[in-house]
């Protein structure tokens, strides 16, 4: 499993002898070469268990080793080179180095297993090692270069018979395509690839296409069909002792469940996937679920909790030197700023999150920072600034092919246009009409929402309200379906707003209040501080200002706590309006400006 026999390092019996009684033992935590011996040890301390019915059957052991890499300890000549003329152990060594996540000792050995393969006419690793450099490739997010490698395999598994070899290349063409949005043609390649390990009985390469498929309808927002493909790979994991594989799954439902802003349930799933990431040794794992941790907390407004588990996996991928998960930290640190209005911070975090993907060559992660940079001067009003990170964003996502990539800068992009001296609002429902399309043909229904959220957005401030109450109350049918409930509180909120501006106050309150609600079940606590505005809004324009300056004053301590300086400062105002109203005399009292409380609005 290591590649080495134990004490490899000397060759003097006496002193190994005298490690031992000093017990100075090989460490299977902190030495990463040995961190996936805990796999066995794992399975090891299940059959020392007292209760012999407890204890796993010698066949759920043969199981569970399968997934292990195994090789044996290759002899070497004098001046260190390896003697191997061997295509499986080449290989085998290969995917012992990619275990631990150290591709760059993994690639030359299954370069190396390729031509080996080919020399000898060994059809079968010619197959896998194509695919295992794919998996390194991809894990280095040389996509180009990953599908390449795929297709190479998955055509010389149809050439050679190799039903199982088809169908993991398939899979690995499935996870290609999904890091490009490209999620119809992914979900054909990962339903394929199912078919195919159903009929061959290779439950590795179906609970893969499970997991993948699960991730590829998540990223349509299509929650329940991932639910059902991430339980039903739970489930086989649970038949055939694949901790591993159970620990993706438990990650995946995890993921689903912060999506529906049901933190409980995903709480739960990321408990369970780090408990089993933890037992077989997986560091990454490990990583991935601190990361989504953070993404959870950050969610919930909860930020120092969330900055706290972003760092805690930035050191883990550090250690094992897995740098698109560095970056991808660096990138969460930045978005955590942003929602807190801290510019300069995020943008020193997406800077060093754009150097990470720019070295590694990772293109698809520089235009998501690329895009954030953009979302930053928009909000600090540097539109001149953000439209020139937009453009580099749009770009380099035109150049990877990644239209939705494409579809969420357009977004961007119009709403740089709205803010404009005078707006170009045209311009802007251009955008948004094109982005919307964009969704719809990569079948993503929550981008295509949230597109037509910001028409719906447009169309109020150009006082076309009929338009926008129509464009509101579809997106909402969208989020309620697809079970999106910051969605839906958005558009409460929106709703809320026009029937503000027609003087619907019953209407509008109800909307605000039920905006309000969901915000705090989901602990959105920007949004509900937000849909509190709302309210404030509705009593100060009906000449309730005692109580107007009650719901301000209490909005003015919500946004101070979450340490928001727009709010504070919009909330300051406002309040500010209306203890100034109360000093007027009543025929004199005005409400709330309509160009006021739509800038909160947003």
């Amino acid at each position: 499993m290591t590649d080495s026999v134990p004490f490899s390092d000397t060759n003097w019996e006496p002193n190994i002898t005298v490690r031992i009684f000093q017990g100075k033992l090989p460490s299977i935590h902190a030495n990463a070469k040995l961190s996936h011996v805990m796999k066995l040890c794992g399975l090891m301390t299940d059959c020392w268990k007292h209760a012999p019915s407890k204890r796993p059957t010698a066949m759920n052991c043969r199981k569970e080793i399968s997934w292990m890499p195994i090789s044996i300890p290759t002899a070497k000549n004098i001046d260190g080179s390896r003697k191997i003329g061997s295509a499986m152990l080449l290989y085998k060594l290969g995917e012992m180095h990619r275990a631990r996540d150290d591709n760059v000792k993994a690639l030359p050995f299954l370069r190396e297993a390729l031509e080996v393969a080919k020399s000898t006419g060994d059809t079968k690793y010619i197959g896998m090692s194509l695919i295992r450099i794919g998996h390194v490739h991809m894990a280095c997010s040389r996509h180009h270069d990953a599908e390449l490698a795929y297709k190479q395999a998955r055509e010389e598994c149809i050439s050679s018979g190799h039903g199982p070899g088809r169908a993991e290349a398939l899979n690995g063409l499935g996870a290609v395509l999904s890091a490009w949005s490209r999620h119809k043609e992914a979900d054909a390649a990962y339903q394929e690839a199912r078919d195919i390990s159903i009929s061959h009985g290779d439950t590795r390469s179906r609970v893969d296409a499970l997991e993948g498929l699960g991730a590829s309808l998540l990223g349509q927002s299509r929650y329940a069909e991932a639910t059902l493909c991430y339980t039903e790979a739970m489930e086989i994991c649970v038949t055939f002792s694949d901790l591993h594989g159970k620990a993706h799954a438990a990650l995946g439902l995890g993921i689903i469940h912060r999506a529906q802003s049901e933190h409980r349930k995903c709480e739960a799933f990321l408990g369970q996937a780090r408990d089993m990431y933890t037992r077989v040794g997986d560091k990454r794992g490990q990583a991935d679920v601190l990361a989504e941790l953070g993404r959870l907390h950050s969610s919930q407004s909860r930020y120092t909790e969330a900055q706290a588990c972003f760092t805690q996996a930035h050191i883990i991928f550090d250690q094992i030197n897995f740098q698109p998960g560095t970056a991808s930290c660096f990138a969460a640190m930045g978005d955590i700023h942003r929602l807190r209005f801290h510019w300069e911070d995020a943008v020193k975090y997406y800077r060093r999150a754009a150097e990470t993907y720019g070295r590694i060559g990772d293109k698809s992660g520089r235009a998501k920072v690329l895009l954030a940079l953009g979302h930053i001067q928009r909000l600090r009003s540097q539109l001149d600034l953000a439209e020139k990170w937009y453009i580099e964003a749009r770009d380099t996502y035109q150049q990877i092919g990644d239209q939705h990539g494409r579809a969420n800068v357009l977004l961007g992009m119009g709403e740089v246009y709205n803010l404009r001296s005078p707006p170009k609002r045209s311009e802007a429902e251009a955008l948004y009409r094109e982005a919307r399309e964009i969704f719809g043909v990569v079948g993503d229904e929550l981008g295509g929402a949230n597109a037509l959220l910001r028409l719906a957005d447009l169309h109020r401030a150009q006082r076309k309200f009929a338009e926008a109450e129509t464009a509101y109350a579809d997106c909402r049918q969208v989020y309620e379906r697809i079970g999106n409930r910051l969605g839906t509180s958005n558009a409460l909120l929106g709703l809320g707003h026009i029937n503000l501006s027609r003087d619907n106050y019953r209407v509008a309150r109800s909307m605000f209040w039920d905006a309000r609600t969901n915000y705090i079940e989901i602990r959105d606590e920007l949004g509900a501080a937000n849909a509190m505005v709302g309210l404030g809004h509705v009593h100060a324009n009906q000449g309730h200002y005692p109580e107007a300056e009650t719901v301000y004053a209490k909005v003015l301590e919500e946004y101070r706590r979450l340490d928001n300086r727009q709010g504070i400062d919009v909330a300051s105002v406002f309040l500010g309006m209306v203890r100034g109203a109360r000093q007027q005399p009543a025929d004199k009292q005005q409400g709330i400006p309509e160009s006021a409380s739509d800038e909160t609005s947003q």
